[in-house]
């Protein structure tokens, strides 16, 4: 049997080779809204099923999406998606220090959790010091990890 850490270096591997760390921006009510995301894609329902099962024993809330191709040309998938500011910066902290290949982009959200949860007023997120549109910090993240996420682990 295999201990929490053990499984947990696994789901480390499993987000850098199938998985995407992310965040962007989205209009929602007439304001602009930011959305960070972890997300594990596969086909393999067991590598789903224990992804699914590591999230659990730590906690973490995550949806699962299953897609089918129409034309079926593609196999059917399934992503693992964990969203939530709160839920997202737990899963990379706990994963943080075993990310090897997508190391950059878990620095950059963190960085960006963190620069949103600083200028929060008050309770809620939704009221900054700095509107989201016009902060350096999240304008710069996104830029990086658009370019990071594009461009693919270089050789």
């Amino acid at each position: 049997m295999r201990t929490l850490q053990q499984r947990l270096d696994w789901l480390a591997g499993i987000v850098d080779g199938e998985g995407c760390v992310t965040a962007m921006m989205a209009k929602r009510g007439g304001r602009d809204r930011l959305r960070f995301t972890v997300c594990i894609s596969n086909t393999c329902e067991a590598l789903i099923q224990e992804v699914a099962a590591i999230l659990d024993s730590v906690g973490i809330k995550y949806c699962l999406v299953l897609h089918v191709d129409g034309r079926r040309t593609r196999k059917p998938w399934t992503d693992i998606v964990i969203q939530a500011k709160d839920n997202v910066e737990r899963v990379l902290l706990i994963l943080a220090n075993r990310i090897v290949a997508k190391r950059a982009q878990v620095e950059i959200v963190l960085r960006m959790i963190r620069e949103r949860r600083h200028i929060t007023v008050g309770q809620s997120d939704n009221y900054t010091t700095v509107p989201i549109g016009e902060d350096q910090i999240i304008h710069d993240g996104l830029t990086e990890l658009r370019k990071l996420n594009h461009q693919g682990i270089a050789p």
